[in-house]
């Protein structure tokens, strides 16, 4: 420190300074007072030992506040920051706007009016109508039963509707063919509506247990009231093809 350095530095010209100090004054001494230095020396010599002491002492404490003047102040270490630790995202709502209210005296229009029912589709079963044919058991037939119409044959089922409407047309068979494939013609209420070719619906007797729909084979606007299908066969392989069900399909 810089008064420990000036002190160490100084003490030995503070020491030759009292050594000649002494001399001097002891010299000074004798002159006026003869006897003096054999009375005094031995005191000299103690006093000079005291300010050096003094001295010594001197400078330690100027060192020692020195120190504690000169200390270097402590920096504040800082914690370290947390790492890996997400910040919270600020999250700002969206308002949702206000339904807008009515003008005052202005009703909501009206709901539109419900659509009107549609008919039901109709099967009119080929063993409930009149005219040609056989009627035969098949189990996987509606109502279990068919009618077996021949070439030349025809069959005839009768309805009755309650409201008028436009209806598709078409018919569920079955046709265990070896040869030439069965026509059927389909008027309605006298006027010829269409016709369609049969196809093979199996052989060795087990395709007339299998049925299959027809394309569709006209529409027609039907008024209410009674009516009347007619089912014409014509050609095919000499066996007939059976009729199981009409089909009535009201066109949306």
């Amino acid at each position: 420190m810089p008064w420990t350095i000036l002190l160490i530095i100084l003490s030995p010209a503070l020491i030759f300074a009292g050594f000649f100090a002494q001399d001097a004054f002891a010299e000074l001494m004798n002159r006026r007072f003869p006897g003096w230095e054999k009375k005094w020396a031995g005191r000299t010599f103690l006093v000079a030992m005291v300010v050096m002491g003094a001295v010594a002492a001197l400078g330690a404490v100027l060192a020692a506040r020195g120190n504690d003047v000169l200390a270097p102040v402590p920096t504040p270490t800082l914690p370290p920051l947390a790492t890996g630790t997400a910040t919270p995202a600020l999250s700002f709502a969206t308002p949702t706007p206000a339904a807008t209210p009515a003008a005052a005296g202005t009703l909501p229009p009206p709901p539109p009016p419900p659509p009107p029912p549609s008919e039901p589709a109709i099967f009119l079963e080929g063993e409930s109508g009149t005219g040609d044919g056989d009627v035969i058991s098949r189990s996987a037939a509606s109502g279990d039963q068919t009618v077996w119409l021949q070439a030349g044959e025809s069959r005839t089922l009768s309805f009755r509707l309650d409201t008028g409407a436009r209806y598709k047309l078409n018919v569920r068979y079955s046709n265990d063919n070896f040869g030439p494939l069965e026509t059927i013609a389909v008027s309605v209420d006298g006027t010829s509506l269409g016709q369609f070719v049969t196809q093979d619906t199996g052989d060795d007797g087990e395709g007339w247990n299998v049925f299959f729909w027809s394309d569709i084979v006209g529409s027609r606007d039907l008024a209410p009231g009674d009516h009347e299908v007619v089912l014409f066969v014509s050609g095919g392989d000499g066996f007939g093809v059976e009729i199981d069900l009409v089909g009535l399909v009201p066109v949306r």
